[in-house]
């Protein structure tokens, strides 16, 4: 079954990935191995709170062959077109992976703020 993880005064990460921080300075929220992001919830003012990670429904191995993709102030490398949202910056995993966590920068009330990036990982 698919379960919340709150990261919004600290990391929360429920992976074996050993400790890697691929997203140093910013707080992260990162699900399981074997689990992807199925969801992501933010407060009513606008800061992210919850990650919903979900089992990934095909044959893996754990996070794998995982990259970062920072779409802060910019699209991420891995944004192709066509545009689904015009206007707005673009945090996309590369084709064939998913994401497994989403980092976002810390608010000057000291909760995660805006996105930063997402954690695209290889099944």
């Amino acid at each position: 079954p698919c379960y919340p993880i709150q990261f919004h005064n600290q990391d929360n990460r429920v992976t074996t990935d050993n400790g890697w921080n691929w997203d140093p300075l910013w707080v992260k929220g990162e699900c399981g191995a074997n689990e992807i992001v199925q969801g992501i919830a933010q407060t009513t003012s606008g800061y992210l709170d919850t990650l919903l990670c979900c089992p990934l429904n095909i044959a893996s191995h754990g996070q794998s062959n995982c990259n970062v993709q920072t779409f802060y102030a910019s699209n991420s490398s891995a944004y192709s077109s066509p545009d689904w949202a015009y206007g707005a910056y673009k945090g996309q995993c590369p084709s064939g992976q998913y994401v497994a966590g989403v980092s976002a920068g810390w608010s000057y009330q000291g909760v995660p703020g805006s996105p930063h990036a997402l954690l695209c990982c290889t099944p």
